[in-house]
Formats: C-alpha cells, sequence, structure tokens
C-alpha cells in the first residue's frame, strides 16, 4: 500500500496577493509606524525614517538569509536575544536545583563581596629603586636574547 506524502508543506497561505499572513503584518505595522512618523517628526525627518523602516520591511517581507525568509531568521536572533536562558552542568541526577537561569546568575555575581586591597604609597626613593631594580631585569633579558 502506497501512501500520499504532502507536498509543499512550508509554504504558507496567501492572504493579500503575493503576502502571507507574516508578510501582510509586517507590511501593515510598517505603513502605520511611518503614518506615525508623519504626525509625531517633522517632515523631512519622517520621510527619511519611513524609507529607512519600509527599506528593512520590505527586506523582512521578501529578503532571504541562506535559503530562510529573513523574518524567520531576524525574529529567531530576537527571541534568541531576549529570551531567558539555562545552564545545565549535571547531565545525571537532574534536579532545578541544578539549574541556574542568566538572570539569577546576573544577581549573584552583583551580591559578590568586592575586593578591597590596601594601597601602599611608595616614597620617591622606594619609586628609584624600583625602576632601578627594572632597568636591570630588563638588561639582563636583553644580553640573554643576545647570546
Amino acid at each position: 500500500m502506497q501512501f500520499e506524502l504532502p507536498r509543499y508543506i512550508e509554504e504558507e497561505a496567501k492572504i493579500l496577493g503575493p503576502l502571507n499572513v507574516k508578510q501582510f503584518m509586517l507590511m501593515f505595522a510598517g505603513v502605520i509606524t511611518c503614518a506615525l512618523f508623519f504626525f509625531f517628526f517633522k517632515t523631512w525627518l519622517a520621510v527619511i525614517l519611513s524609507f529607512v523602516l519600509m527599506g528593512s520591511a520590505v527586506f523582512l517581507m521578501f529578503g532571504k538569509i541562506q535559503g530562510r525568509e529573513a523574518y524567520t531568521v531576524v525574529f529567531a536572533a530576537v527571541k534568541y536575544v531576549w529570551q531567558p536562558k539555562s545552564f545545565v552542568w549535571k547531565k545525571e541526577g537532574f534536579a532545578i536545583e541544578n539549574v541556574y537561569y542568566e538572570k539569577q546568575r546576573k544577581v549573584e555575581q552583583k551580591q559578590a563581596a568586592p575586593v578591597v586591597r590596601e594601597a601602599k604609597i611608595m616614597s620617591l626613593e622606594e619609586i628609584r629603586d624600583l625602576a632601578k631594580k627594572l632597568d636591570e631585569t630588563d638588561q639582563a633579558i636583553s644580553e640573554e636574547e643576545l647570546e
């Protein structure tokens, strides 16, 4: 018995001409945002911002990045950046204690006590002695390199 496999399952339904739902929503959001630019900014600035916004919207709607739709790649990148990440370091015995979320980790890092070091004030003679020792060390190293 042969089964028919569905074809073209990766294509999304077109709702308005060549645009699918996501492309239409991107176009709609871009047009609405451009209209708001004209209400809130001066005309010359609104025109520049509108060109930039609609150019990026057209790229997101029709562009491809490594064979995938640009909006899919960009939305996945944004989701990756904003989604909290979990770090699991013990494979066996998985428990909630073994999972740290990035936000908790940042808080723990901020709560670490600062290292306090005592500063030593050196006199002018001590600084000269230190400089002389460093010069002698540099000369000894350069002499070794020449040999």
